[in-house]
């Protein structure tokens, strides 16, 4: 589930954030097909934009690629409860439903949970999203100005409010990544292999 809503345009190091989204689905899709597992893709903002059940073999990753390949960011508000909804009808057996979205300010915490909710406990879902680098670096950076303790102390606030959402969504059943962005593809995934390796999907 790739998330292409109004925020999905906003820079992420050298990407939008879509960017990013796509090239994780892309590879994380090459990684489930060598591995003899289905795929399938739901793009979404307001409502599903693009969907294609999941499937196996060249014919699924085409399909999937076609569908990335005119994935474009739209101006309305992200919500991932259609897309869930319809993820639910699309999957027949349990399956891990990766969905690549923000967990920061931008994104309805509200939203995100209840999305959770209709997908676990048949489903097993990842969230993964980013973590701002100049929130980062704001945080992190010696103080050389009074401004920059207020600036640092904001900051901290926000990656406090970032960092506490996986704790949530784990409470609700599903498994979460947000990382700075250029990390995004490792570390989803390195959660896709480890979940297979232990059965849980």
């Amino acid at each position: 589930m790739l998330d292409a809503g109004r925020t999905s345009n906003l820079q992420a190091g050298t990407l939008s954030r879509l960017h990013h989204y796509v090239n994780v689905a892309a590879r994380l899709a090459e990684r489930a097909i060598l591995n003899g597992d289905h795929v399938g893709i739901i793009v979404f903002a307001e409502r599903p934009l693009a969907a294609l059940p999941p499937a196996h073999g060249a014919a699924a990753l085409l399909g999937v690629r076609r569908i990335l390949e005119q994935a474009r960011p739209v101006g309305s508000e992200s919500n991932p409860l259609g897309a869930a909804l319809l993820a639910r009808r699309l999957l027949h057996q349990r399956s891990l439903v990766v969905l690549l979205t923000d967990v920061d300010e931008s994104q309805d915490p509200a939203q995100l949970l209840r999305t959770v909710q209709l997908l676990a406990p048949k489903h097993l879902p990842l969230i993964a999203g980013t973590l701002d680098e100049d929130t980062l670096a704001l945080h992190h950076r010696q103080s050389s100005h009074w401004l920059h303790t207020y600036q640092a102390f904001a900051a901290a606030e926000m990656l406090q409010s970032v960092r506490g959402m996986p704790l949530r969504l784990r409470r609700r059943g599903a498994q979460a990544v947000t990382t700075v962005p250029d990390q995004l593809d490792r570390a989803v995934l390195r959660s896709y292999e480890s979940l297979r390796s232990q059965h849980q999907v």
